[in-house]
């Protein structure tokens, strides 16, 4: 947990939640992180009906946003490669 959150407060790109602080409480994991408001891809899914899933203009939209901010996390930080998956994408 520390050494991801420690990647993550070095990124700064506007497709991805800013880490402001991290640590530990007694026993707990604390990850302090930008308020985003909206929702994310996995709400968003699933609130498509299935006969009619979201609009191209918007998956194409949400894809490219997604594959800018992977980029630049890719070139910023020697990090080891972990998963991404579709509830913290907003």
């Amino acid at each position: 947990f520390i050494d991801e959150a420690r990647l993550a407060a070095m990124l700064e790109h506007p497709n991805i939640v800013q880490v402001f602080d991290f640590g530990t409480m007694g026993e707990d994991l604390v990850l302090v992180m930008e308020l985003v408001d909206g929702s994310n891809v996995s709400k968003l899914l699933r609130a498509a009906p299935e006969d009619s899933p979201i609009p191209w203009d918007v998956a194409l939209h949400i894809a490219y946003q997604t594959a800018q901010a992977l980029d630049y996390a890719h070139h910023a930080v020697e990090a080891p490669r972990t998963s991404c998956s579709p509830v913290p994408v907003t």
